[in-house]
């Protein structure tokens, strides 16, 4: 009898040491303004800018040019320790239209014990390069600067803060290609995913933050909010309601206008929480998919103010091993 008490003291005792062995990876919870402090206003200018620079030339994935891009984000994964994902390159290859290769870029942010489970966050990093001179203006240069320099901005900040930490979960930081043909990066990188058994728990994808969204400042909506509870996590994070509802006149023919997002495939394959971030207004944009979407669109005050919280809100579902559950899939019509 006393032996089995002492067996159960031990136990008990292991436990504890584990617990303090994760908390000491992560360390001690850090507030808000941890946050604000490491991630600077002017890091955040400089990726929109550097990206949706006429140097850049639209990143375009069929044109030579992307190799700027590619690199450009390469660096920034190097320099804060993100490590590959794939056999020690960033570049996750994959075959598009015909014999055309494009690819996403992945790095991993370690997690405290070899468990195979995954959170992905995610942007796309390409556009639609450079055009005729079709809008009446001497600019030829598809510049995406809100379309989608500002999300590859708020995954990079957010990538570089997480990475100080060991979570539960291992986080992949990917970029996609191909969005604007048709979402095959983050298609083929799901696919890619599912066959070599990586184990994905949900997915987050930022998607054009740069002009506030129905002029509510500091706030973002949720594509398919209702397929998980990260709008709730998020916002309980938060201690507001920082992913706010689209409005009811919008919402009957707003998947007509929207265009598709890149979590959808893994929503489809993994039958996982996905959902795209974002401040795009449809309706009110009307300079999107044109040249006129340059770095002096951006309301950089605001976008980094959103990628601030995002940070925020991502780290404390992390740092607490919060499940993100999904929902009941919607029945098709």
């Amino acid at each position: 009898m006393l032996l089995k008490k002492l067996n159960k003291l031990l136990f008990i005792l292991f436990l504890f040491i584990v617990c303090q062995v994760e908390a000491q990876e992560m360390g001690a919870f850090l507030p808000f303004d941890s946050v604000v402090k490491s991630q600077q206003i002017e890091v955040t200018r400089a990726i929109v800018s550097s990206l949706s620079h006429e140097s850049f030339q639209g990143r375009n994935m069929r044109d030579g040019s992307i190799e700027l891009t590619k690199n450009f984000i390469e660096k920034f994964l190097i320099k804060h320790q993100i490590k590959p994902l794939i056999g020690g390159v960033y570049r996750n290859k994959f075959k598009f239209d015909q014999n055309f290769l494009a690819e996403n870029i992945v790095g991993v942010i370690d997690n405290i014990k070899p468990k195979n489970e995954y959170i992905v966050l995610c942007a796309n990093y390409d556009h639609l390069g450079i055009t005729d001179n079709f809008e009446g203006t001497n600019d030829y240069v598809y510049n995406g600067a809100n379309d989608n320099a500002t999300g590859c901005a708020a995954l990079m900040q957010m990538a570089q803060f997480l990475a100080r930490f060991k979570f539960t979960k291992k986080v992949l930081i990917v970029f996609f290609a191909g969005k604007h043909e048709g979402n095959y990066g983050a298609g083929y990188f799901a696919d890619y995913a599912k066959r070599n058994n990586v184990n994905i728990k949900a997915v987050i994808n930022f998607e054009m933050l740069g002009r506030p969204f129905q002029d509510q400042k500091g706030k973002v909506y949720m594509n398919d909010n209702e397929l998980s509870n990260l709008s709730f996590e998020i916002n309980y994070a938060l201690r507001e309601k920082f992913i706010v509802e689209k409005m009811e006149s919008h919402e009957d023919d707003i998947f007509e206008v929207e265009p598709k997002q890149d979590h959808i495939p893994f929503y489809n394959l993994y039958g996982i929480p996905a959902n795209t971030i974002s401040t795009f207004d449809p309706h009110t944009d009307t300079i999107y998919m044109t040249t006129k979407d340059d770095e002096k669109s951006i309301d950089f005050v605001n976008l980094h103010q959103i990628i601030n919280k995002m940070t925020y809100a991502v780290y404390h579902v992390l740092y607490h091993n919060t499940e993100i559950k999904t929902e009941a899939k919607k029945e098709e019509e």
